[in-house]
């Protein structure tokens, strides 16, 4: 079988993904590029982090420019870019979340009344009253794959509406969430009753990474707003995986 891509270009402290992508792709090898000496392509190789490649075209530097950003900083630009983030909206009973400048998953996640924080170090947003949140997965800017974040009822598995957390609070694994897929994409589901996808593929940065996956929130009215970019999303499920491979190939 020939490679799809050369290599797997992974963040430094993320394995995982990188290495299911390799076997299914069929690429040589995972490349950490801060202690790689490898010569990196932007068409012959994959990438899930985009290292400062001063050679490499206008695409990928705009690729680049976002992602050096902190978390604040790449919300502010999808808002510029036409996207609603949770700065688009009044702050839900006066409530701000507040998160370092770097943050992942639900760590250091704090709901706070009105602006009390320390802006040197951290951020806030006005708290968006959540019911879903999705993940949309793009792949050289094409939409592929839609899942939805779900809680389980820790005893007998069974999906409860009723387990779903309140909006206060980082849907997260430690709160029982976990992913399930959604087989008609993304106009199979309550995001075809938003702009959320549309106003995404409209941003270059969207359009160009060669994976991404935006994290989006919908309130009771269907309005949406995303919270964040990921360049490296968790890709464990063989299906996800395959349908990766047959757009790449």
């Amino acid at each position: 079988m020939l490679a799809m891509v050369r290599y797997i270009v992974r963040p430094p402290t993320i394995l995982t993904t990188p290495r299911k992508l390799r076997e299914v792709l069929n690429a040589q090898r995972t490349v950490n590029p801060r202690v790689s000496r490898r010569s990196l392509s932007f068409v012959d190789d994959l990438f899930l982090y985009y290292p400062d490649l001063p050679h490499e075209v206008n695409e990928y530097q705009v690729i680049r420019g976002f992602f050096v950003k902190n978390k604040h900083a790449q919300q502010r630009h999808l808002l510029t870019s036409g996207v609603k983030t949770p700065e688009t909206y009044e702050p839900h009973e006066g409530n701000y979340v507040v998160r370092p400048y770097r943050h992942s998953g639900g760590h250091d996640f704090r709901v706070v009344f009105s602006d009390d924080w320390d802006s040197n170090t951290h951020y806030g947003v006005p708290l968006f009253p959540k019911v879903k949140e999705y993940r949309v997965i793009f792949v050289r800017g094409r939409p592929l794959i839609t899942l939805r974040k779900v809680f389980l009822n820790r005893t007998d598995s069974v999906l409860l509406s009723s387990s779903v957390p309140d909006a206060s609070l980082p849907w997260n694994h430690s709160q029982g969430a976990s992913f399930n897929t959604i087989a008609g994409g993304h106009e199979a589901s309550s995001l075809r009753h938003s702009n959320a996808v549309r106003d995404l593929l409209n941003v270059p940065v969207v359009q160009h990474a060669h994976i991404v996956a935006a994290d989006i929130m919908l309130n009771r009215s269907n309005e949406y707003a995303v919270c964040e970019l990921n360049f490296c999303p968790a890709l464990t499920i063989e299906s996800n995986l395959q349908t990766i491979k047959e757009a790449l190939a």
